[in-house]
């Protein structure tokens, strides 16, 4: 069981954290604040979202590399910067391509790069499509199954089309995989 700090505003972002890291001891918050005061303590791994407020009613910013440099400042030893901005609409997550950590042509993750003795992981390329209720990410076959056609039907045009009844949620598992393999 690792100590986790997840870093992220979304509640939906947050949930999912929950059940996909379930067994961890993990705590989330809101805040770039809240996380300087949590990274007092001794973690295992931090995962943070790229845009989030300084404190609680200021709007986001992209502080998440702030938060990559204090966590390595602070002796963690894998973190995560894990943004689901697109790098079509968002100069921040565009810089953030420099770094990828996932081929998108092939959808593999690569390992990060490593400051010292730890390992960090920058990445806009951590999202997938999940269902809208119980937040179980869905594979191309669920999509595409008979069923899944009835359960997910697609919508929109050939730019921008979309699955019903599902939402875009971090991989927050799959990162952590690929930080302590």
């Amino acid at each position: 069981m690792l100590k986790i700090l997840v870093v992220e505003d979304s509640a939906i972002h947050q949930q999912a954290a929950r059940l996909q890291l379930a067994g961890h001891n993990l705590t989330i918050v809101a805040t770039c604040q809240e996380a300087q005061s949590q990274l007092k303590e001794a973690w295992d791994v931090v995962l943070t979202d790229m845009m989030i407020p300084w404190t609680d009613g200021c709007e986001e910013m992209p502080l998440g590399m702030t938060l990559v440099m204090l966590a390595l400042k602070s002796g963690v030893k894998k973190i995560a910067l894990v943004t689901d901005a697109n790098h079509h609409e968002n100069l921040n997550s565009r810089a953030l391509d420099v770094f990828r950590s996932v081929d998108p042509r092939k959808g593999e993750w690569r390992k990060g790069f490593v400051v010292g003795d730890s390992e960090v992981i920058v990445t806009n390329g951590g999202g997938r499509t999940a269902d809208a209720t119980t937040l179980q990410i869905l594979s191309s076959e669920d999509l595409y199954s008979e069923e899944g056609k009835v359960k997910y039907p697609l919508t929109g045009g050939p730019y921008n089309s979309k699955f019903g009844n599902t939402t875009r949620i971090k991989c927050w598992a799959e990162v952590l995989k690929v930080l302590t393999s």
